[in-house]
């Protein structure tokens, strides 16, 4: 099973998890492009837009939650603290590339 990290945001805890649901939804977010292609473009060049569909993936257990309450999250954190747990999650999604750094690639923008 995929571990997940909890964290306090405004006093309620948040459990956040990178499961195969959660990179389904943002893989299908991302037309044309394998879950590991966005990862390597995110990794690369980190968007705002990207970040929150992350969060959104990861929220509740990797059950998901609406753009606008991971843009809370964002808010109640900070961007760079995002950035950090996002990296954290997916360090405990996929332990054997922890750390390591790939190749970046471009990525289409979402559907709308």
């Amino acid at each position: 099973m995929i571990s997940s990290v909890t964290i306090d945001a405004g006093g309620k805890a948040e459990v956040l998890r990178l499961p195969t649901k959660a990179m389904a939804r943002l893989e299908s977010e991302y037309d044309g492009m394998t879950f590991f292609q966005f990862w390597e473009g995110v990794a690369a060049s980190p968007r705002i837009t990207d970040m929150v569909a992350i969060l959104a993936a990861m929220m509740n257990n990797g059950d998901g939650a609406d753009r606008d309450a991971a843009a809370d999250l964002i808010d109640q954190i900070g961007f760079e603290a995002a950035v950090d747990i996002i990296g954290d999650v997916a360090n405990k999604a996929f332990p054997e590339t922890a750390g390591k750094n790939t190749k970046g690639a471009r990525r289409p923008a979402p559907k709308k």
